[in-house]
């Protein structure tokens, strides 16, 4: 395919380059990476004054940073991307254990959650997360036996219809261990919602009915290790990235228009 090459003008000044890239976040500076290895001309365009997107790691003073975005690295050792990265920056954190928590349910009143209903209900929702985990599978085994034909057929489900088909909401009559108090049917019904929201809306920043089972499931199974809370600066992660594409990196840079109209692509910005 014919090349089209990108002009860019940034308050008054012109330049021409292969690809403009609009965002220095993540993807903006790992795609950054990619054209530099390739010897491809790049501009990397950012809005705000500095890098990361939603990475925004804020120091508090104490060596420890306070984190407006992204929190974890997810998988840990077997991260094979960005573990590497945690190490050569000795970066402060903890493994961290989601079980390791106190849960307290707020409705009309005040509910608090005893350790031994919590393990319940852990058990419960992993055993429910495993049986969707395996409906998703199969979705995903279908659409490779059919080449990935789109059929009159819509297999997806929501996460909360199949934790409704695999009897997650049912209640249960006795449980080893677990209070009556558990089980009487309003006390039921909160805590099976409550568990809901922590592995949907609190995990995913989206409502169960709103979750596709087969692309919410599998998670990546390169990546099955302990999630790792970084406490000194996730930021740094991107800025030791980024160091080699510094000279192609705009901060302060809004883009405006994108003019594909033309033989060749347009990109304006402006200066505020």
């Amino acid at each position: 395919d014919e090349r089209r090459r990108g002009g860019l003008v940034i308050s008054g000044a012109e330049m021409s380059v292969d690809v403009v890239v609009i965002g220095a976040g993540a993807s903006g500076i790992a795609a950054g990476e990619r054209l530099k290895e390739y010897g491809v001309s790049f501009v990397i365009l950012e809005a705000l004054d500095r890098i990361g997107g939603r990475v925004w790691s804020m120091p508090r003073g104490d060596g420890t940073y306070f984190e407006e975005g992204a929190n974890w690295v997810h998988g840990a050792d077997s991260n094979f991307y960005l573990w590497p990265y945690v190490q050569s920056l000795n970066l402060s954190g903890m493994y961290t254990d989601y079980r390791n928590t106190t849960l307290v349910d707020y409705g009309t009143e005040r509910v608090e959650i005893d350790e031994i209903e919590k393990e319940h209900w852990f058990d419960r929702i992993e055993h429910a997360f495993e049986e969707c985990d395996a409906h998703s599978s199969s979705l995903w085994e279908f659409a490779e036996s059919t080449n990935y034909e789109v059929t009159d057929v819509d297999l997806d489900i929501s996460i909360q219809q199949c934790l409704l088909d695999v009897g997650f909401y049912n209640r249960s009559h006795s449980v080893e261990g677990v209070s009556e108090k558990t089980l009487t049917t309003s006390r039921w019904d909160r805590l099976a919602n409550l568990f809901t929201w922590l592995e949907c809306d609190f995990e995913y920043a989206e409502e169960a009915p709103l979750i596709s089972t087969m692309w919410g499931y599998p998670v990546n199974p390169r990546m099955e290790d302990s999630d790792f809370l970084v406490t000194g600066g996730l930021v740094k992660i991107l800025e030791q990235m980024a160091a080699p594409l510094n000279d192609s990196i705009i901060l302060n840079q809004t883009v405006s228009t994108v003019d594909w109209s033309g033989d060749v692509i347009t990109v304006e910005t402006t200066s505020g």
